[in-house]
């Protein structure tokens, strides 16, 4: 003991160095920190070759361990970077530690602790709190694919969906492109409806039982009834929605008050004791009711009413769901031009897509018909191509004419491209411009109105008899250069219909004279490329190889040499 403490004596003393091993970690970490925010700034400030010549200088390799750390570092604890003296108690290892996804959010509460006031133990008390959160979360996860996340929450996650038909994807595509619902609100709409079809109804023979637990008459005239489904009633769901467009509109009149009147049975009831009235004006009130209930709503009321569905929160319940359905099938019944629709929709794509999402198998012909409704409406109206997306703007597009592949000609100023001609290669489904046009080098999107079609047998003649052309010239080709002189004022096109007419031998001709071409240019020398000089002056024989510093067309300027020297003198030196 005494030969070690008279050893670290003479250590100390030899190196001239405080005898408190603590400051010197405290300075370590710092010099750490200090390198690591230097580095970051430098990755961050300068281009991907300054920053790798940084590295080379001071002998790192990029992608390193120790450079890895140094900026894992400096990236988590940037709200240190002025004040970095104020980590120095803590080693590296615990910086480290901090840095993970576990122990991340922990970093946040160094930030409120004074400078001065921060210690190792502390935060290693800390970390020791913020592992046991850690493990009892680990404890209190149930059977499941419940997932925590750092702040405290959890989520549920499905595993891999492996099927031979792939049929939950490609049904999933389909409501996502054509409805734009969320795969979440695809997921919940479907496990709460099948949900509430797995649930397993009371027995008739056992309600009687519940009724002794009851004194009220009519709840338990209410608990039978809930086992059976009954009608929905609409006077009900009308004086919901009355009430909410009240509050949304600063209590207006409603425009169903006149009916409500007629349908509710105190208005017919309620009548004066000394008020005598005869059969037959009863049954004239009586026979009233139905005939104003078999009425056509207009499409104004069902505006309104598609207005208070959506208002609904999700998933529906079963009479909400029912509801929604005698809604829409009054709206495929009834509408059957597109401004109807229009109307209805309130020119919504998310109305639109909630009507096509609640249709009947039998109602899916009307669906079919909407984009031709809608190509005939746009050809005076084309603004309403604005607010439809989804497929059924494709189809109308393409009912009008406007199908990918098809040439069109620009008719407006937009892009710049007015007079310009091109073929279409995208109908965007979400894009409010839905029309992709390629041009030579170049793809814009334009409006419907943007464009015209091109449909002209002679040009489409006069173009085919000119590929014809363009194909022998190339089959006369002998070398590449030949190849790229021909096709130099080409457009891309042209240069692709050229290809496809051509045959495989053809094809595979052109292709050795551009692999030919290609191996000859990588034996001809380059600019930074050490050559020899073949008829190199005796005096500078010493000097072979040069390097090509310059090129000048058939000269090159050699680095030791200032006179310019024929490229066909040098030969390439292989690596």
């Amino acid at each position: 003991m005494t030969g070690l403490i008279l050893a670290t004596e003479r250590y100390i003393e030899q190196n001239y160095i405080d005898s408190n091993p603590t400051l010197h970690m405290e300075q370590s970490t710092l010099e750490y920190l200090y390198a690591a925010f230097s580095l970051y700034e430098y990755k961050q400030t300068r281009t991907r070759k300054q920053y790798r010549a940084l590295l080379e200088e001071y002998r790192w390799d990029k992608g390193s361990t120790e450079e890895r750390r140094s900026l894992k570092i400096a990236e988590n604890f940037q709200a240190f970077v002025g004040c970095p003296e104020h980590l120095a108690v803590l080693p590296v290892p615990i910086l480290l530690r901090l840095c993970s996804k576990n122990y991340n959010v922990l970093i946040e509460k160094l930030q409120d602790i004074p400078i001065g006031g921060l210690t190792c133990k502390l935060v290693l008390e800390l970390i020791k709190e913020r592992a046991k959160f850690l493990k009892s979360q680990r404890k209190e996860k149930k059977v499941g694919n419940w997932r925590a996340t750092p702040d405290g929450n959890r989520y549920y996650t499905f595993g891999k969906i492996v099927e031979d038909d792939h049929q939950t994807g490609v049904l999933t595509e389909k409501l996502i492109e054509q409805f734009g619902f969320s795969p979440q609100r695809i997921v919940r709409m479907a496990i709460a409806d099948f949900y509430d079809n797995q649930i397993v109804e009371i027995p008739t023979d056992k309600i009687s039982s519940l009724t002794d637990l009851i004194t009220d008459e009519k709840e338990s005239n209410t608990i039978n009834s809930e086992d059976v489904e009954s009608p929905i009633n609409w006077e009900s769901k009308q004086q919901e929605f009355e009430s909410l467009l009240q509050k949304d509109t600063g209590g207006t009149e409603s425009e169903y008050t006149n009916e409500s009147e007629i349908d509710s049975d105190k208005d017919v009831n309620e009548v004066p004791n000394n008020t005598q009235i005869d059969i037959d004006s009863q049954a004239t009130v009586q026979q009233e009711v139905p005939q104003e209930a078999e009425t056509t709503p207009t499409p104004l009321e069902l505006a309104s009413k598609l207005q208070f569905l959506r208002s609904l929160p999700m998933p529906f319940s079963k009479k909400d769901r029912k509801f929604a359905c005698e809604i829409v099938s009054s709206i495929a019944s009834t509408c059957d031009t597109w401004e109807s629709i229009a109307t209805v929709t309130q020119r919504d794509s998310m109305s639109l897509a909630f009507v096509v999402g609640f249709l009947e198998d039998e109602q899916k012909a009307w669906f079919e018909n909407l984009p031709k409704l809608l190509a005939d409406y746009a050809v005076t109206n084309p603004e309403e191509l604005m607010w439809v997306d989804g497929v059924t703007r494709t189809r109308a597009l393409a009912a009008m004419g406007f199908e990918v592949g098809s040439k069109v000609e620009v008719i407006t100023n937009h892009h710049n491209c007015k007079g310009r001609r091109g073929h279409i290669v995208d109908l965007s489904m979400t894009n409010k411009i839905p029309i992709g046009v390629r041009f030579p080098g170049m793809r814009k999107y334009f409006y419907y109105t943007d464009l015209k079609l091109v449909c002209n047998q002679n040009e489409d003649d006069a173009a085919s008899e000119d590929i014809s052309k363009k194909v022998e010239m190339l089959l006369q080709a002998t070398c590449w250069e030949e190849v790229v002189s021909t096709t130099d004022n080409w457009t891309e096109e042209l240069k692709s219909a050229t290809w496809k007419v051509l045959g495989e031998e053809a094809q595979q001709h052109i292709s050795n004279l551009k692999n030919q071409y290609f191996e000859k240019l990588e034996k001809i020398p380059q600019v930074g490329d050490k050559v020899i000089w073949n008829n190199c002056p005796g005096n500078l024989t010493s000097w072979q190889p040069f390097m090509i510093t310059d090129i000048q067309g058939a000269e090159a300027k050699l680095d030791f040499y200032m006179y310019m020297v024929p490229l066909a003198e040098l030969s390439k030196v292989e690596n």
